[in-house]
């Protein structure tokens, strides 16, 4: 068992260095593709609804590009791993995701037997191998949406401020690049590359919209198309957008404070029986033995799990629900 897991350790490592090093070489392939698309006027990355800057690339391993070039999963997954700025290619991250999952499995094995109660185990960990890396990406990208839309407010001051000097919008969003930094001005300078890239400004700021999925920069980019379009006081509705940007943070921030009871109930309630099992295992084991040693105890400590983590996903959403 432990030359099975030695051994897909052993391959995952080799096929994430293959890559890796495959994505450090091809990068002035890449760029001459880039460069020939921009002088031909190619703009079919927009018309996909992709990123701009970003070709149906999905592993520098030939095998697993033949696969995932055509499905629409690999599209979706090379989209959420550009939104979490995960640098990963889609067909890297599932090699590693399945990779976790044999470890998992092989481990669950040896831990519990590959008989009754013990492939429950095994099926519980092989597929928490699958569902973590996601979990992971979809953590990454509302933390990086979060410190964009914190952000935001001071960026829009800035813009303002660019604005009414008379400096054009390009030209207060290069300033905003450089003294604010960030989440923010790393996505406001890939904004730039692409326009660079020749793609005009609407279409830079509609892939910037699609990418971060926010409401609140919803509203920005709209009502800088707008403005673009019609014409209009564009940095009065940017100050606008920013005080209402401002109080809703504040609001959203007061409701947290007061429902941080609630929160920390829930963490207190779920540690409870992993500590009661604990201090058990140290003062007297051969109580808890049989939870260990028998097939039934075993899967009533995967039910008692299963059961807690329900418990708490209950009890934080319950909290969740009077944020604003």
């Amino acid at each position: 068992m432990l030359l099975a897991i030695a051994l897909t350790a052993f391959v995952a490592v080799v096929l994430l260095a293959i890559g890796i090093e495959r994505r450090v070489t091809d990068g002035r392939a890449r760029l001459r593709e880039r460069v020939t698309r921009i002088a031909h006027n190619d703009r079919s990355p927009i018309t996909s609804g992709r990123s701009a800057l970003r070709f149906d690339n999905y592993s520098s391993i030939p095998i697993l590009q033949a696969i995932l070039r055509h499905s629409p999963s690999a599209a979706r997954l090379a989209d959420d791993l550009d939104r979490a700025a995960v640098p990963l290619r889609a067909g890297e991250f599932l090699v590693g995701s399945a990779a976790l999952a044999v470890t998992l499995a092989a481990l669950a094995a040896a831990v519990l037997g590959a008989r009754g109660l013990g492939m429950l185990g095994v099926a519980a960990a092989s597929g928490a191998g699958l569902v973590l890396p996601r979990l992971l990406l979809r953590w990454r990208f509302n933390r990086r949406r979060s410190a964009l839309v914190n952000d935001l407010p001071d960026g829009l001051d800035m813009l303002a401020r660019g604005l009414r000097s008379g400096i054009g919008l390009l030209s207060s969003i290069d300033a905003v690049i450089e003294q604010m930094g960030g989440v923010l001005g790393d996505e406001l300078d890939r904004v730039r590359s692409e326009i660079a890239a020749n793609l005009t400004v609407e279409e830079a700021f509609d892939e910037f919209d699609r990418r971060m999925r926010s409401p609140d920069l919803h509203i920005i980019v709209t009502a800088i198309l707008v403005q673009r379009e019609v014409g209009g006081n564009l940095a009065e509705i940017l100050d606008n957008v920013a005080h209402t940007m401002r109080e809703r943070v504040r609001l959203h921030n007061e409701m947290r404070s007061l429902t941080a009871e609630q929160r920390l109930s829930a963490y207190v309630i779920a540690a409870v029986p992993v500590l009661i099992l604990l201090s058990l295992s140290l003062l007297d084991y051969e109580l808890v033995r049989p939870l260990f040693e028998r097939r039934s105890g075993q899967g009533v400590l995967l039910l008692a799990a299963a059961l807690e983590v329900v418990g708490v996903i209950v009890m934080l959403q319950i909290a969740s629900t009077y944020e604003v």
